[in-house]
Formats: C-alpha cells, sequence, structure tokens
C-alpha cells in the first residue's frame, strides 16, 4: 500500500493515486448504503402500483341489464372492462359463444363435425373485465363517447369495480 510518506519522489502520482482509493471507497460506500436501502424497502417489478384515492359516496343511477338481444347474442348482465376494445372483444366472444349453442341446439351434435368445436363459455376475469348481474346498481360516472359510459359498481363477491361499459347493458 502507498503511504504518504513514500511518495516524496512522484508526488503528483501518489496523490492521484491516493485521490483514486478514496474515490472507490466513496463508489463501494454508496453501493453498500444502496443495497440496504433496496433490501429494507424492495421495489416490487411489474406490480401495477396505483395511488389510493377516496372516492365521493356511492349513488347509483342506473342498474346492470342483459344486452337487449340476450340469450340470441350478447353477455347475460352488464360488462365492465378497462377499455371499450374489450368490451366489444366480449360482446363478440358471448355472440360466438351463444351462436354456437343455438346451433347445437337445432341441429344436434352433429354441427360440431362441420364447424369443429364449441366456442368456450367467455370468461371476464381473463380480460380483467368484470360480469354483473342483472339489477346490480351502477353509478354513472361520465361518458367516453356517446353510448360508452365510465361506471363504479360493487360486484356480488364485494369488490368494487371501476370501468367501462356499453350504454345498452344498463338500465336508468
Amino acid at each position: 500500500m502507498i503511504s504518504p510518506q513514500s511518495c516524496e519522489v512522484c508526488s503528483s502520482a501518489c496523490v492521484s493515486l491516493l485521490s483514486w482509493g478514496q474515490a472507490m471507497k466513496a463508489i463501494w460506500f454508496f453501493l453498500v448504503v444502496l443495497l440496504v436501502v433496496l433490501i429494507l424497502n424492495p421495489m416490487h417489478l411489474g406490480e401495477n402500483h396505483r395511488a389510493a384515492i377516496t372516492l365521493p359516496p356511492f349513488q347509483p343511477n342506473a342498474h346492470a341489464q342483459a344486452m337487449p338481444n340476450y340469450p340470441m347474442g350478447g353477455a347475460p348482465g352488464a360488462l365492465v372492462c378497462d377499455d371499450l376494445p374489450t368490451v366489444q372483444l366480449m360482446v363478440r366472444l358471448y355472440s360466438e359463444y351463444w351462436s354456437d349453442a343455438m346451433q347445437e341446439k337445432i341441429m344436434g351434435p352433429k354441427v360440431k363435425e362441420l364447424r369443429g368445436p364449441s366456442a368456450p363459455v367467455p370468461q371476464p376475469d381473463l380480460y380483467r373485465c368484470s360480469l354483473l348481474p342483472p339489477g346490480t346498481a351502477v353509478e354513472i360516472k361520465g361518458w367516453v363517447i356517446q353510448g360508452v359510459p365510465e361506471v363504479i359498481a360493487q360486484r356480488p363477491d364485494g369488490k368494487w369495480i371501476y370501468g367501462v361499459t356499453l350504454e345498452n347493458m344498463l338500465s336508468k
């Protein structure tokens, strides 16, 4: 190790070595402090953190209803999703499911040989959607565009949801 006493011959080189050593100690100290902070307060990467907000009291001004063409197509209640394209996708999936079910009822199981397997029962939870049973109280908070309200509602399991739906899935 180089000491200040042995640096009489080449003082500038020794001073730069000493300052480099001090800089490395400072860097290591910073890294250790950063590591301790991360261990004590870990970041949860990949989680969707939303700030907690206080909502005004729930004031229902509509109710969920089955789509007008149910059970020939559409959902058996109000679909509430994060965005309009997802609501439209869910309506299409329900329509395909009901169409296949009606074909099987009319033509029997042989229809599967012609068209292939039936469309599965849609699962809204897979798309971050909720299916509200008819009669569920809903509060319309505003309109994204005409015919697409933003709503708040409480699911049958007690969880509160916020999202968009289609106007024809609600009765006022």
